[in-house]
C-alpha cells in the first residue's frame, strides 16, 4: 500500500511477549529524531492486562510491528484450482497472496502501532495462570524499519499517520455500545426503560452539549451517563475500575439503576418544568419553552445538571436521601439569567452558556439551601467576584 510492503500474520500472545520489545530495549533514542513511538503509560499496560485477564470476549485490532536487523524468509504458498471450487477464477494476487514467514531470530521487533496493547499482553502474562492466555493469538502487521535517519522519519509518518487518520470512537458512540461499562450500560436502561428519558428526550451527540435548535430534548446521553457516574461515587474519589472497564456485575447494575429511578423521581416531583417536559410529546418541543436564547431552566441544560448532581452526591455523603436532596435544592434559583447565575453559567451579552465554574457553581448551591460548603475551605465570595470579573452583582454571600 503506498509504497510499503507489509505482511499480515498472526503470533501468539507468548510469541508477542517473548520477541517484541520496546524501543528502548533496542537502542536509547538520544535525540528527537531518533524516535519513532511515544512513551509508554504503565496505567493503561494495567488496565488492558486487566482487560485481557477478566474479560473473555476481549478482541484487540492488528498491531502493526516494525523489523529490523534481520533477513525473514518470505515461502509462499501458490493456491491452485485444485484447493478451490472448480468454477472460481483465482487472479494472480489471491493464487499468491498465501505463504509463510521464517524469522531467524536476529530481528529487532518492536510496536510502531499498538505498543500499549503489546506492553498489556506481556503484563498479563506475568500471572502463573496465564498458559492459556499465551496460546491466543494476535494478528499483527510487520513492515521493515531502517535505523537510518530517513527510516527514523519513514516510520515516524506511519505510527502519525495511523493515529491521526483512524477516526477514534466518540464519548457518545462508546457510551451507546459499551458492555463493560456499567454506568454506560445503566444509562442507556434508563433511556430504554423510564418514563420521559426516551431516545426522543436523550438524544446521542458527540458532545455533552445540545445543539442551540434543539427544543425537545431534555438532556444528552452524555450528560446523563456523567449523572449516573457522579451519583455512584463519593464526592473526590475515583470511580471503582471495574464500573468502568468491566466485567459487569448484574448487582452493581440494578443499585445503581434503583439510585438513578429515585433522583429522576424526585426530579419529576419538585421540578415541574422537567416533568412536564418528561410528559410531553417530543414534536411539541416543552424543552424549548425553558431552554431558549434568553436563559431557562438551570437543569435543562447539561453542564448545570451535572453539576446539579455532584450537589446532591455530596448531600449523599453527609447522610442526606437522593429525594430530599433534590427536594432542599428545588429551593435554589433556577433561572440561569437571574442572579446569582448571571455571568456565572449564563453569558447575557452573548446568549450562551458558560461551561465552566464547576467547583462556583457546586457551592453556589450549597450556599442557597443553607449548607457548608465544599470543600469546607472553599473561598466562595473571592471566587464569586473572580467570575464576575468586571460584570456588576448585587447577589449577597
Amino acid at each position: 500500500m503506498g509504497d510499503w510492503w507489509y505482511y499480515t500474520a498472526t503470533m501468539t500472545f507468548a510469541e508477542i511477549a517473548e520477541r517484541v520489545k520496546r524501543v528502548d530495549e533496542i537502542y536509547e533514542a538520544s535525540s528527537l529524531k531518533t524516535w519513532i513511538q511515544r512513551q509508554v503509560d504503565d496505567e493503561r499496560r494495567e488496565q488492558i492486562a486487566t482487560y485481557l485477564r477478566e474479560q473473555k470476549q476481549h478482541f484487540f485490532n492488528a498491531i502493526v510491528l516494525g523489523i529490523f536487523d534481520g533477513t525473514p524468509d518470505w515461502f509462499p504458498v501458490a493456491v491452485s484450482k485444485g484447493h478451490v471450487q472448480t468454477n472460481v477464477e483465482l487472479s494472480e494476487r489471491v493464487a499468491n497472496a498465501f505463504g509463510l514467514i521464517k524469522l531467524s531470530g536476529a530481528e529487532q521487533i518492536f510496536a510502531i502501532d499498538g505498543q500499549h496493547r503489546v506492553e498489556g499482553i506481556k503484563a498479563a502474562l506475568e500471572h502463573e495462570d496465564s498458559a492459556e492466555l499465551a496460546k491466543e493469538e494476535q494478528t499483527v502487521i510487520l513492515v521493515a524499519h531502517k535505523t537510518d535517519s530517513d527510516g527514523h522519519q519513514r516510520t515516524r509518518r506511519l505510527f502519525t499517520t495511523l493515529n491521526r487518520y483512524a477516526v477514534r470512537v466518540s464519548q457518545g458512540e462508546l457510551i451507546a455500545l459499551s458492555e463493560d461499562d456499567t454506568y454506560a450500560i445503566v444509562a442507556r436502561r434508563l433511556v430504554d426503560e423510564y418514563p420521559g428519558l426516551g431516545s426522543d428526550f436523550v438524544p446521542l451527540y458527540k458532545t455533552a452539549n445540545l445543539p442551540q435548535n434543539d427544543k425537545q430534548s431534555l438532556t444528552s446521553l452524555i450528560s446523563l451517563y456523567s449523572v449516573v457516574k457522579v451519583l455512584a461515587v463519593p464526592s473526590g474519589r475515583r470511580s471503582p475500575r471495574h464500573l468502568i472497564h468491566g466485567p459487569p456485575n448484574k448487582a452493581d447494575e440494578e443499585s445503581l439503576f434503583a439510585m438513578q429511578v429515585e433522583f429522576w423521581d424526585a426530579i419529576k416531583a419538585h421540578f415541574p418544568e422537567l416533568r412536564a417536559v418528561c410528559r410531553s410529546k417530543p414534536e411539541a418541543g416543552i424543552a424549548g419553552q425553558y431552554r431558549h436564547t434568553d436563559g431557562g431552566h438551570f437543569l435543562l441544560r447539561p453542564f448545570c445538571l451535572v453539576a446539579f448532581a455532584k450537589v446532591v452526591r455530596i448531600l449523599q455523603d453527609r447522610d442526606i436521601t437522593i429525594g430530599r436532596a433534590v427536594k432542599m435544592l428545588a429551593k435554589a434559583e433556577t433561572e440561569i439569567s437571574a442572579e446569582p447565575w448571571r455571568h456565572i453559567v449564563w453569558n447575557p451579552s452573548k446568549g450562551a452558556m458558560i461551561n465552566k465554574n464547576e467547583s462556583l457553581v457546586k457551592n453556589l448551591l450549597l450556599h442557597q439551601i443553607g449548607q457548608p460548603r465544599f470543600p469546607a475551605r472553599y473561598r466562595l465570595r473571592e471566587e464569586y467576584e473572580r467570575a464576575l470579573g468586571e460584570a456588576e452583582s448585587d447577589y449577597e454571600i
